[in-house]
C-alpha cells in the first residue's frame, strides 16, 4: 500500500537527495536541494514536502516552499509546489491528485504552483488551483523619458514599510537585486531578476512591486530608470497591474496557478517560491 504523507524535518536530506538524483540536468547542487527544504519562512511548524512511500521507500516527492509572508493584507500562509516527481513505475495511478490534495488540506494555506511543467498542468486543473496568470506586461527603454533615482534596498530600508523592512530581511543572501525607486509620491522597493531569456536582450522580470499603485502611476519612468538605455525588457505579470498600457503583451506559456480564496491574486507574487530559493528564470 503507498502512503501520501506529510515530511518532517527529519527527512529532508533524503528528500533532497531523491530530489538531487530525479532530476540530474538541474543547474543547482545538492546545497540548493537543502535549501528548498529547510522552512528558512515558516520554521518546523509547515511541512516542507508531500510525500509517496511504499514499504518506507520513496516513489515521489513534492517540495513545499512554506512562509508566513507579510502582505498589504496583513501576514497570510502559502506553500508553493515545487520539484514534483513520481517514479515513471507508479505514474498514472492518480498518486499526482494525491499529493496535491494533502497539501491543499494545510489550514489557511494558500497553496501556489508559478513554474509548473506543461505535463503536470492537467493534474493541477482536476486539483482545483486555478490560474494567476497566462500573460505579462513588457516595456522596453525609452530615449528622454523622465529618470527616478534608483538605490539598493538596503540603504532605503528605514524608509520602507514594516512590510518591505520583512520581506529585505526574509530576502537577506538571496541572489536577486533589491532596489528603491523614488517617486513623488514616496519609495517604492522593486525585487527583480535580471536574467537572459533570449539572446537578444536581457529581462528584468519583476518578482514584487512594495506598492503597487506607485508603479502604475510612474510605470514609463520606472521602466526607463530601471532598464538605461541597455537593450533590456521590464517584465511584470498582468495581474499585479491589470489596467496599464505597456510597451506589449505577451502570453506566458504555462499558467502561474493558486488556489483561491485566502488571497487576492495581486497579492501573490513569486517572493517565497522556489524561484528564488533556486534562482529560477520564470517563462
Amino acid at each position: 500500500m503507498i502512503d501520501v504523507s506529510f515530511a518532517g524535518p527529519d527527512e529532508r536530506e533524503e528528500i533532497a537527495t531523491f530530489m538531487a538524483q530525479v532530476f540530474p540536468r538541474a543547474k543547482w547542487g545538492m546545497n540548493a536541494w537543502r535549501r528548498l527544504l529547510d522552512g528558512r519562512w515558516s520554521g518546523d511548524d509547515l511541512p516542507c514536502a508531500v510525500t509517496a512511500r511504499e514499504n518506507g521507500a520513496l516513489l515521489g516527492v513534492m517540495g513545499l516552499v512554506t512562509a508566513r509572508r507579510p502582505t498589504e493584507a496583513g501576514p497570510k500562509l502559502t506553500a508553493n509546489m515545487s520539484s514534483w516527481y513520481i517514479l515513471a513505475p507508479h505514474r498514472g495511478r492518480g498518486l499526482g491528485g494525491q499529493m496535491i490534495a494533502l497539501a491543499k488540506s494545510l489550514p489557511g494555506v494558500t497553496i501556489t504552483d508559478l513554474t509548473s511543467s506543461p505535463l503536470a498542468v492537467g493534474a493541477v486543473r482536476r486539483a482545483g488551483l486555478v490560474p494567476l496568470d497566462d500573460e505579462r506586461l513588457l516595456w522596453t527603454p525609452r530615449p528622454g523619458a523622465p529618470r527616478l533615482q534608483v538605490t539598493p534596498a538596503d540603504e532605503r530600508a528605514e524608509d520602507l514599510s514594516n512590510k518591505d523592512r520583512q520581506i529585505l530581511t526574509d530576502l537577506a543572501g538571496l541572489p536577486q537585486d533589491r532596489v528603491v525607486v523614488e517617486t513623488c509620491d514616496g519609495p517604492l522597493l522593486v525585487v527583480r531578476a535580471i536574467k537572459r531569456k533570449h539572446d537578444t536582450h536581457m529581462t528584468h522580470e519583476i518578482l514584487h512591486l512594495g506598492n503597487r499603485a506607485r508603479f502604475v502611476a510612474h510605470a514609463r519612468a520606472i521602466a526607463t530608470s530601471l532598464l538605461g538605455e541597455a537593450e533590456a525588457k521590464l517584465s511584470l505579470d498582468r495581474r499585479f497591474a491589470p489596467n496599464i498600457t505597456a510597451d506589449a503583451i505577451e502570453p506566458i506559456s504555462v499558467p502561474r496557478f493558486y488556489t483561491p480564496g485566502q488571497m487576492d491574486p495581486a497579492e501573490v507574487d513569486h517572493l517565497y517560491s522556489e524561484v528564488l530559493l533556486l534562482d529560477m528564470k520564470l517563462d
